[in-house]
């Protein structure tokens, strides 16, 4: 009887132990699914995407189908970080840089109050409202000509290895986009060759959850080190940092989506930058074929952006003048129409 007794109680015990394992399981699929589908209380104004050219739908052509539309459904969109870098935040990336003395204050009538700091190191401008960081080095010589530069690949690293060591950016967070080597002059720097040049600068772009950030201008969210022949760092320019704060997830465009609004497309690059937008802005483009589809975000150059947004970047060719097949790539908005405001 006892035995019966406590195997009813086991029993009981199991089944009420197994309904709440139930209600949680239903319970977190539930409320997952509706974190997933949780609507935007709001519209978000769309993208800035400057072009001199404009491209009409007509004349874009899609060379891909549903299966390599491979865009995620849903992604954040971040508030851009208007205030100023305070005081501290300034002088922490000071000290990191080896400055140690208080900074010289100035003011600049379009940019506002600049942070400046003048020693045996090298020379460090902070400016806090635009949170632009341009230090360069006194103890770097720019005359080493006997010494061959370190492979792209041993540069970046070098470049990257300075930005973590600094704290200013971490390795994952890094996307490298080019080398130019350059030589000093008395008006600034002169492009030159590998063998010809004292200098190398390598630009960077910060990623966002392992997404790029793009822009309409170049000098716009950027990061420039430049090193030495012995690889050393002789200066630093970064754009924007610590800028960007996450918000709210929004729905992205679907494949359908993308073909009914591809004519919202501009022309952002040609042939690698090799060909000037403006130099084609009354030129009749015959064809644009769009090849791939990627996704980032877009940094605008129209400097009333409160928020960080994604976008689509359309690998393409285009056609014009007798020329076919030149590479190109275009830029739309990412974020489903219907919560966007144009």
């Amino acid at each position: 009887m006892f035995e019966k007794l406590k195997s009813k109680k086991f029993l009981v015990i199991g089944i009420v132990v197994l309904g709440f394992t139930i209600f949680g399981v239903v319970f977190f699929i539930v409320s997952q699914k509706e974190k997933q589908t949780k609507i935007p209380e709001a519209k978000i104004n769309a993208p800035k995407i400057s072009s001199h050219i404009r491209t009409y739908e007509g004349q874009i052509k899609i060379n891909l189908n549903k299966s390599q539309y491979k865009i995620p459904k849903e992604m954040l969109v971040y508030r851009l970080n208007t205030n100023p870098l305070d005081i501290n935040e300034a002088t922490k990336i000071a000290n990191n840089l080896s400055f140690v003395e208080e900074p010289l204050l100035a003011n600049d009538i379009l940019k506002g109050r600049v942070l400046i700091w003048d020693e045996d190191v090298g020379f460090l401008r902070i400016i806090p409202t635009l949170r632009i960081i341009d230090y360069q080095s006194n103890s770097v010589s720019t005359t080493t000509i006997f010494q061959n530069f370190a492979s792209e690949n041993e540069l970046v690293t070098t470049a990257k290895e300075f930005l973590v060591q600094k704290n200013l950016y971490s390795t994952q967070n890094l996307s490298f986009k080019k080398a130019v080597y350059i030589n000093p002059g008395y008006e600034g720097f002169s492009i030159t060759n590998k063998d010809s040049a004292s200098l190398v600068e390598l630009s960077f772009r910060e990623k966002i959850d392992n997404y790029d950030i793009v822009s309409d201008d170049e000098s716009i969210a950027s990061i420039r080190v430049t090193l030495n022949r012995n690889s050393e760092v002789y200066s630093l320019y970064v754009d924007g940092i610590n800028q960007s704060i996450p918000t709210i997830f929004y729905p992205i465009k679907n494949f359908d989506e993308f073909k009914a609004s591809v004519g919202e497309a501009r022309l952002q690059i040609i042939s690698e930058g090799k060909i000037g937008l403006v130099k084609l802005s009354n030129i009749k483009i015959d064809q644009i074929i769009v090849n791939n589809i990627d996704i980032a975000y877009l940094q605008e150059s129209s400097g009333t952006q409160t928020t960080l947004q994604p976008i689509l970047v359309l690998e393409s060719s285009i056609d014009f003048q007798g020329q076919n097949g030149v590479p190109a790539t275009l830029f739309m908005p990412a974020i489903s129409q219907e919560f966007l405001n144009n």
